[in-house]
């Protein structure tokens, strides 16, 4: 474990953090999905390897297998990660009632 108190392994190669709602890419590589889409929409190439990934294989289902894995091992850090996710989600004033925000609290 490294000093994140999780396996290195689960860690996302994008944002640095515990894989959160894991995608794999068909080269089997796993990414967080918020961040594999917008890595690979623009040149569609593997962020690890540069391998190709093709405009239908760009928007893979999580790997409800290792998700499910990482959920029943690191519940607080992935809990920790949902809550710091929903107050950025807010401030952009994007999802759910986003667009009732006051204008000083999205970016």
């Amino acid at each position: 474990q490294g000093a994140s108190g999780y396996d290195d392994s689960h860690k996302c190669a994008i944002c640095y953090e515990l894989l959160y709602e894991p995608v794999c890419g068909p080269c089997r590589h796993h990414l967080c999905k918020g961040c594999f889409y917008p890595a690979v929409r623009v040149n569609q190439n593997c962020p690890i390897c540069r391998g190709p990934i093709s405009r239908a294989q760009c928007n893979p289902p999580v790997d409800t297998e290792l998700w499910d894995m990482l959920q029943e091992r690191y519940p607080e850090v992935l809990a920790r990660r949902r809550k710091r996710m929903a107050v950025e989600t807010l401030r952009r004033g994007e999802g759910e009632g986003g667009h009732d925000l006051p204008k000083r609290l999205r970016r």
